[in-house]
């Protein structure tokens, strides 16, 4: 129940028929699923309501220009919007600024990742940083 895969859209979407029962037996055995770089790739939103996810991931290419594009804002919210009327969660990837992650906040995001909390470390490092 700890684990999470994230799962790229065009991995699923090059065969969706043989991943879509995988998909469903590792959610049986209580493995999360994560859409990731979720709006970059070429899915129908209908998609979405037959493959077992439970999170989206909006790509770091939406949140990069979200405070100063508003079609970027609106692409965000209405990912987030979305994604809670699927019942799923969603986390904004490619979080940099606090401007940023307060507007991701204000559209209601509340899960984050990016270089604003940290830079990728080796597990040493991560580990100490925990402690």
């Amino acid at each position: 129940s700890s684990l999470k895969l994230e799962l790229a859209e065009q991995v699923m979407l090059n065969n969706l028929a043989g991943i879509l029962d995988k998909m469903r037996a590792l959610k049986a055995l209580g493995v999360g699923l994560s859409i990731d770089n979720f709006g970059i790739g070429n899915s129908p939103l209908a998609y979405l309501q037959q493959l077992p996810l439970d999170q989206i991931k909006i790509a770091p290419t939406f949140v990069h220009d979200l405070t100063t594009d508003p079609n970027e804002a609106f692409m965000v919210q209405t990912i987030i919007d979305m994604t809670k009327k699927l019942r799923m969660d969603v986390i904004a990837a490619g979080v940099e600024t606090e401007a940023q992650l307060a507007s991701l906040k204000e559209y209601g995001c509340t899960a984050f990742q990016g270089y604003l909390f940290n830079k990728p470390m080796p597990i040493n490092q991560f580990e100490a940083l925990l402690n």
